[in-house]
C-alpha cells in the first residue's frame, strides 16, 4: 500500500488533468497512488492515453455528475 493517496476530481478539464498528473508523476517522491474521479459522464477517461496508463493511477468514471459536495 502506498503512503499517500492523491485524489483528483475533474469535469471537462482533460488538458488541466493531464498537466496535474504529469506534475505529480514527475516528483522525486514516488510512494503514492493517484485516484481520479471523473464527473463528465459524456467523456470517459481511459487508460488508452499513455499518461493514464500507469499502475499508480486508478480512474473512476462516474455514471452521473456528482457535483460539488456541501458540508
Amino acid at each position: 500500500m502506498s503512503k499517500i493517496t492523491i485524489a483528483i476530481t475533474t469535469f471537462k478539464r482533460e488538458d488541466k488533468l493531464i498537466d496535474c498528473v504529469n506534475s505529480i508523476l514527475n516528483q522525486s517522491f514516488q510512494d503514492f497512488q493517484i485516484l481520479i474521479g471523473n464527473d463528465d459522464q459524456n467523456k470517459k477517461i481511459s487508460t488508452e492515453k499513455n499518461i493514464f496508463n500507469n499502475s499508480k493511477i486508478t480512474i473512476i468514471n462516474n455514471t452521473k455528475n456528482l457535483g460539488e459536495r456541501d458540508n
